[in-house]
């Protein structure tokens, strides 16, 4: 019995490296295992030191546009109960744009727009569109938010209901 305790045991780090070692590949060339795409899934996450280097910030924003054209933003933190870190990475949707296509992507956006709209509605907030979009920042060295004002933040369109 403590010979097969031993065996599991080695057998368990084995998948672990093993899938970390296919995360580690597919960061640095887009390359996905044939199988255990899942487990290679979860060690991905690990790798993000390794996945590039940005010289701004991108945090999801959402505007509601009513009948009238007027505009609001929306509070996106009900939808991504999580912290700031969390709630940034969510909504770059990495899955859809790494394993499908920058349309997949969009597609998904949309999607969640519409949730978004239909769920504001259910709040009390007639929106005839809701348009996502990205709030855009440099970094810098005083600290994340520094500058996350005007003239310095800007805003992408990601989609249009």
């Amino acid at each position: 019995m403590k010979t097969l305790g031993r065996i599991a045991g080695h057998l368990l780090v084995l998948g672990y490296l093993l899938a970390t070692a296919a995360a580690f590949l597919f960061t640095l060339a887009r390359i996905a295992p044939p199988v255990g795409r899942e487990a290679m899934l979860v060690s991905f996450a690990m790798m993000a030191p390794f996945q590039g280097y940005a010289t701004h910030v991108y945090e999801l924003g959402a505007e509601g546009v009513r009948a009238d054209g007027t505009r609001q933003d929306i509070d996106l933190s009900p939808y991504y109960p999580t912290t700031y870190g969390e709630r940034v990475v969510r909504g770059y949707l990495i899955m859809y744009r790494v394993f499908h296509s920058d349309a997949d992507g969009i597609a998904a956006f949309q999607r969640i727009s519409q949730i978004i709209r239909d769920r504001e509605l259910q709040r009390g907030n007639a929106y005839a569109v809701v348009q996502a979009y990205w709030k855009v920042w440099p970094l810098s060295p005083d600290g994340l938010f520094t500058l996350r004002k005007p003239p310095t933040l800007t805003r992408d369109v990601i989609s249009l209901d």
